[in-house]
C-alpha cells in the first residue's frame, strides 16, 4: 500500500495541494492501480506471439519549413488583444 508520506511526496512532484480527505483518496487510488499493475505484471506472457504491426521508424518528424499565412485578419479577428500582433497574457 502507498503510505501518506509517497502520496504528499509525489504531490510535491507535480506541485498538487490536496486536502486531508484528498490524500486518503489518492492513497487508495495510487494503491489500487499499483496493485493492478502487479497483477499484470504476474501474468505469464513468454508463449503468446506479438500481434499487429510495430513500426521500425525513428524519427518520423517532418522537417520544419516557414510558411507564410495570408490571412492574419481571421487570427486577430479572435485575439482579445492585438496591435497588428497577438499578446500572449503574461506569466
Amino acid at each position: 500500500m502507498v503510505s501518506l508520506e509517497e502520496v504528499e511526496y509525489i504531490a510535491n512532484l507535480a506541485k498538487l495541494k490536496f486536502s486531508e480527505e484528498e490524500k486518503i483518496k489518492m492513497q487508495e487510488d495510487l494503491s489500487n492501480i499499483l496493485d493492478y499493475m502487479k497483477v499484470l505484471n504476474d501474468i505469464d506472457t513468454k508463449d503468446i506471439e506479438v500481434e499487429g504491426m510495430m513500426s521500425t521508424n525513428l524519427n518520423v518528424m517532418r522537417k520544419d519549413e516557414n510558411i507564410k499565412f495570408e490571412d492574419s485578419k481571421r487570427i486577430l479577428e479572435n485575439s482579445v488583444t492585438s496591435e497588428n500582433f497577438i499578446i500572449a497574457p503574461e506569466k
